[in-house]
């Protein structure tokens, strides 16, 4: 009965994969290169009902740390919300923000599309998923691209 119990397991457990691609899954975790190259000079976009609604559009000036700006939609103003750095936290690259009020959430970026951090890695524009790793972070998806994205067209979260 064991032999059908560990087989039933692995079984399910492929077949769930691609469920958890993204998140916690050593191929598609982007290096602290991959995560500069990414988001330095980028914008990195998402939509959400609860958190920050209706979402959150913000340029990433610095190659690997810099000032964090909101853009709004035209003709409301550009605001600096924070910043950002990367680290590396084993062969995962990490990004830490700052804003206003102690916030510092920090996350690991992978790969969506595929699940596996080759060859795509850093062709935008693409959907990653940001997992949050400290401070309280969700798990978010989220569109960078190196033009103004609209909001309708950034991926909405929780």
């Amino acid at each position: 009965m064991k032999p059908i119990i560990v087989a039933s397991v692995i079984v399910l457990a492929g077949l769930a994969s691609p469920a958890f691609a993204g998140c916690g899954n050593g191929p598609s975790t982007l290096s602290q290169t991959q995560i500069n190259t990414i988001l330095g000079g980028n914008f990195a976009c998402g939509r959400s009902t609860a958190a920050n609604a209706p979402g959150w559009n913000e340029k990433h000036f610095g190659s690997s740390s810099g000032a964090l700006v909101e853009q709004h939609a035209s003709p409301e103003p550009v605001e600096t919300v924070g910043t950002w750095a990367t680290s590396t936290s084993g062969s995962a690259g990490r990004v830490t923000y700052s804003y206003g009020g102690g916030s510092t959430p920090v996350y690991e970026v992978s790969v969506v599309a595929n699940g596996n951090c080759s060859p795509n890695c850093t062709t935008l524009p693409q959907t990653y998923k940001f997992c949050g790793v400290a401070g309280g972070a969700p798990i978010l998806d989220i569109l960078v691209t190196a033009s103004l994205p609209t909001l309708a067209s950034c991926p909405s979260n929780p």
